[in-house]
């Protein structure tokens, strides 16, 4: 009988132990959660045309930290000129790069970024977009160009070439006519960012919470 007591007894060990081990790891997830959120600044509302075609007015997301940056990826960072103010942006040139943009084609280096003209589309109101694919490094994406723009001046489709400093960024919106961007007010510092591309955990679609905005 006591061998019999002994076998059930050790049969049992294992199961207690694993249950212990999934109660752990559930209050671990439930305590780690809020302190992802609260260092990430996420939720963001996107809450202008900014980032057209890539992200919608209005359309929501959820972010994470992370410290690497690479060109091609979008971030959101402090704006430069007000810093209580969180805005996203694609990062076109890293500390070092030369960056030139003529009449919409951007060069980093001397070399242009690769692009395909995709196909037009109205955009925001009733204008006229053509859509364009540009590949940078590793990453591909479309961006948007308005077609009846009163010059290339009107939407900064010129610019440098201008070097970007160490440590910084040159960033643009992909509504490339309508964003504010490097091109009006200057570089970003790699400090000044909050996410990339990499960290984020996709839309968030439920209307009950706004989060900060980002523009």
């Amino acid at each position: 009988m006591t061998g019999g007591g002994s076998r059930v007894a050790q049969s049992h060990e294992p199961r207690s132990v694993k249950v212990f081990a999934l109660i752990t790891v559930g209050l671990v997830l439930i305590c780690a959660v809020p302190v992802a959120f609260n260092m990430s600044g996420g939720p963001y509302r996107f809450s202008t045309p900014s980032m057209y075609p890539t992200l919608g007015y209005g359309e929501r997301i959820f972010s994470s930290v992370s410290l690497h940056t690479d060109r091609g990826e979008l971030i959101v960072f402090r704006y430069p000129r007000d810093r209580s103010k969180s805005y996203i942006k694609r990062v076109i040139g890293i500390g070092g790069d030369t960056v030139e943009i003529r009449d919409g084609q951007i060069f980093i280096n001397g070399n242009p970024v690769r692009r395909e003209r995709l196909r037009e589309e109205p955009c925001m109101d009733d204008a006229e977009c053509t859509i364009w694919r540009e590949t940078l490094g590793s990453t591909i994406y479309i961006v948007a160009f308005q077609n009846d723009i009163p010059s290339p001046e009107y939407g900064f489709r010129n610019y440098g070439p201008e070097t970007v400093p160490q440590g910084q960024l040159f960033v643009l919106g992909d509504n490339r006519d309508n964003s504010a961007d490097s091109r009006h007010w200057g570089f970003v510092p790699l400090e000044d960012v909050h996410a990339n591309r990499h960290s984020f955990i996709g839309p968030l679609v439920s209307p009950a919470s706004t989060g900060g905005e980002c523009f």
